[in-house]
């Protein structure tokens, strides 16, 4: 259901005998497949219309997740009966020791509840 995957990239350094590592965490979870419908053409439309503020969809589930670490109430009720989608996206190491505190069984649903919430404030207005 959840996963949490990692992956180490090496890059070089300035001084290019050395190698620094980053490891990037991706996180897949199950999500309401109307919210990303809703999400996905809000952002196309911006981004038709020249306002390329937002990147793309992980960027906007990130923002969203980042916003509920900094305590943003989460207003938007979680549609249980609608279909769901696996999503996946990447996360840097502040951000996934805040996911991994969540509780085990409300991962999905915060993250959805945060997405929903975040979008009806920032992107949908």
């Amino acid at each position: 259901m959840r996963r949490i995957q990692r992956k180490t990239i090496k890059q070089p350094n300035e001084e290019g005998s050395q190698v620094k590592r980053r490891t990037n965490r991706q996180i897949s979870f199950y999500c309401d497949t109307f919210l990303l419908d809703k999400v996905r053409s809000a952002l196309e439309s911006r981004q038709l219309a020249g306002d390329y503020k937002y990147g793309n969809f992980s960027q906007v589930i990130r923002l969203s997740l980042e916003a509920y670490k900094d305590g943003m109430a989460l207003k938007s009720q979680r549609e249980k009966e609608n279909p769901r989608q696996e999503v996946s996206f990447r996360i840097d190491q502040k951000l996934s020791d805040f996911y991994q505190s969540l509780p085990v069984y409300s991962k999905s649903a915060i993250i959805e509840r945060a997405l929903a919430t975040w979008c009806q404030s920032n992107l949908f207005t």
